[in-house]
């Protein structure tokens, strides 16, 4: 039965094409292929922490956000569908068997899910509007395309590079819709926070927390190692806090290198560590094939001499070629041992320039391993002119806290005249959004993130028009819905709840009365 609502993304994927398959193998050995190529589109949804729904000739449905709530649900959609494109199947291409092309269609949006049919024939099904346009996606994609939806490009906006491709008119629905398409030539999502595009909202009431970190800035300078930890909730403003911040340091000349863990990933041994060798040696991130290939190999070609002995360890950690027996031979507490001294190796070697500032965001996301190995490399840096900064959610728990170098800064919500501010810089002044402002600062409760989605959502919906900073009210208020985005935040967090606490929340919220803690 379905029983749960739930924001998901919804993944549909299919070979294209496959009867073309006869013009270069027999019958048997195309169903031998096509079996290759569905486990390879079975491991992209695994990979990414989805769960397949159905299984549909040459093709399946995925879900992600379902059973479990993901934050990041729209983002693993996309990087699965990434990982499906660039698949190749071994032993084929060289007997002129071109790899699968697929389409996929994706889009974002509350649905219904739960056990559906009976005995042998039940699976996990979700239904909705949200699956059906996924479905006509998949049917409009181009072989080698991913299209996805508004709804999923305005949650990996900041993530995966896409281009629009216009409104399209979609069976079953009376009203065209906006759709874009990944570009699947490049991997964004794995880009330092650098490469972002430009946040659409100021950075406002933010200056107490910016003076902490120059002042951390100044302690470093001195020679005197540095860990500040930015704590606060989600969606509470660490990340852009960030972004502002370093973007000021690298226009003064200092080097700073910035990685992020991803909840994706949480479960590849060493992942975040791999992304933060990656972006200390300046190693694209890109799911070109080619270009991946060059710059591997120049890299191998210039790596410096005296670095030798470390060069095992960051090519097995970034696979830049297949490891050799001595590095095999070295049991797992070895090699960990060899890869955070080549870790140490890359930080000095950022040193010799002068400060170093290693930012490592939403490190309560990182994977056990690699928390393990930072954790281990802290200690190490003490008296060199280095400033490592960490952002994590209130509930992390680390081994910091009595350190001498240690320091946390709270992140808290805004104040109200600060959400004044910034509802005034997304909305504008005109009379008719001034109305508004109030009932969204209220909502939002000095959430930054939570104000800038519900504009979206009022934007969306046809209440508000115009352009950033320069809205006004086209028809009267009704409810504030919670948006999607939203939604899913506070379901994670509610699903990853003991199942006690997690029953009381979910009866309190049908109450709808005010419920205290205990």
């Amino acid at each position: 039965m379905l029983t749960e609502n739930k924001q998901v993304s919804a993944l549909f994927v299919d070979v294209c094409d496959s009867t073309s398959l006869l013009q270069h193998v027999d019958p048997e050995e195309a169903r031998e292929y096509l079996g290759k190529a569905l486990d390879q589109l079975v491991d992209a949804v695994e990979t990414f922490g989805g769960t397949i729904s159905q299984l549909l000739g040459d093709g399946l449905v995925a879900l992600f956000g379902a059973p479990l709530a993901q934050e990041d649900h729209a983002l693993r959609a996309c990087m699965a569908g990434l990982k499906m494109q660039r698949a190749t199947i071994p032993g084929y291409e060289a007997r002129g068997v071109p790899s699968p092309k697929v389409r996929i269609g994706i889009n974002s949006g509350e649905v219904l899910v739960g056990i559906v049919g009976q005995y042998q024939w039940s699976h996990y099904g979700a239904d909705g509007k949200t699956i059906h346009i996924a479905s006509r996606l998949e049917k409009l994609a181009p072989p080698g395309g991913i299209l996805i939806s508004a709804s999923t490009q305005r949650l990996v906006a900041q993530q995966i590079d896409t281009r629009p491709v216009g409104e399209r008119t979609v069976r079953g629905l009376a009203a065209r819709i906006e759709l874009h398409e990944i570009v699947v030539g490049t991997e964004s999502s794995a880009a330092a926070p650098l490469t972002r595009k430009q946040r659409w909202a100021p950075l406002v009431g933010r200056e107490d927390s910016l003076q902490v970190l120059e002042g951390a800035v100044a302690t470093a300078q001195k020679g005197e190692m540095c860990l500040i930890a930015l704590r606060g909730d989600a969606g509470i403003g660490k990340s852009r806090l960030i972004a502002d911040w370093t973007g000021a340091l690298l226009t003064q000349g200092v080097d700073v290198c910035i990685t992020q863990a991803w909840g994706y990933a949480s479960t590849r041994a060493y992942s975040t560590a791999a992304d933060l060798i990656a972006s200390m040696i300046g190693l694209p991130r890109t799911g070109v094939t080619e270009v991946k290939q060059m710059a591997m190999q120049a890299l191998v070609a210039k790596w410096p001499a005296e670095g030798a002995e470390h060069l095992a360890a960051v090519s097995d950690l970034l696979g830049l070629e297949a490891p050799a027996e001595a590095w095999l031979a070295l049991n797992p507490s070895q090699r960990r041992r060899r890869i955070g001294d080549a870790l140490l190796w890359l930080v000095r070697r950022h040193l010799q320039a002068g400060l170093f500032v290693l930012v490592l965001e939403d490190v309560f996301l990182a994977d056990r391993e690699s928390q393990r190995l930072f954790e281990a490399l802290l200690p190490k840096l003490q008296g060199l002119r280095i400033l490592v900064c960490v952002s994590y959610r209130p509930d992390f728990q680390h081994e910091w806290g009595k350190a001498p170098w240690f320091a946390e800064h709270l992140v808290g919500p805004l104040r109200d005249g600060e959400m004044l501010a910034l509802a005034r810089a997304l909305l504008g002044d005109d009379p008719s959004a001034r109305d508004v402002t109030s009932q969204l600062i209220r909502r939002a409760d000095g959430n930054p993130f939570f104000l800038e989605q519900l504009v979206i959502t009022l934007i969306d919906d046809g209440s508000l028009e115009g352009i950033p900073g320069e809205y006004r009210l086209r028809r009267p208020l009704g409810e504030l819905r919670v948006p999607g985005s939203i939604r899913a935040v506070i379901s994670a967090r509610v699903d990853r709840l003991p199942d006690a606490a997690k029953s009381a929340l979910e009866a309190a919220s049908v109450l709808g009365d005010p419920v205290t803690r205990d």
